[in-house]
């Protein structure tokens, strides 16, 4: 992900908020993508939310809560971003093969979250 430069402006572009949601701010959110959001996560898990469930099972209380934080992090960061933008972020830089279809989708895996407890 290209950081802006000095010479670049400053404004509201994807470069420009790549500072706040650059993907070695979100550890764990990786972790998830790359284990459990992966190419076979409908094959293993049955659905997203099945393989956020079993993260959640498989992780210890901490990086559960961990990732909740990250989670709410990201949200936060990308709350102007659409859809897409939001894929590529999480496929391209993060690693996932999981690709949501709405921001809706992304709120219902950080309610399977919330109901492990965080």
């Amino acid at each position: 992900m290209t950081l802006p430069t000095s010479r670049q402006s400053t404004g509201s572009s994807r470069a420009d908020r790549a500072r706040q949601a650059s993907a070695s701010r979100f550890p764990m959110i990786r972790t998830l993508l790359r284990g459990y959001l992966h190419e076979d996560f409908v094959a293993k898990h049955g659905s997203a939310e099945g393989a956020v469930r079993a993260f959640c099972t498989d992780a210890s209380p901490a990086d559960v809560w961990k990732l909740a934080a990250e989670w709410r992090m990201l949200s936060v960061n990308t709350a102007n971003w659409t859809v897409g933008e939001i894929s590529a972020f999480l496929t391209k830089d993060l690693g996932g093969a999981w690709v949501p279809q709405s921001k809706r989708e992304l709120a219902q895996l950080f309610q399977v979250l919330k109901s492990a407890g965080v």
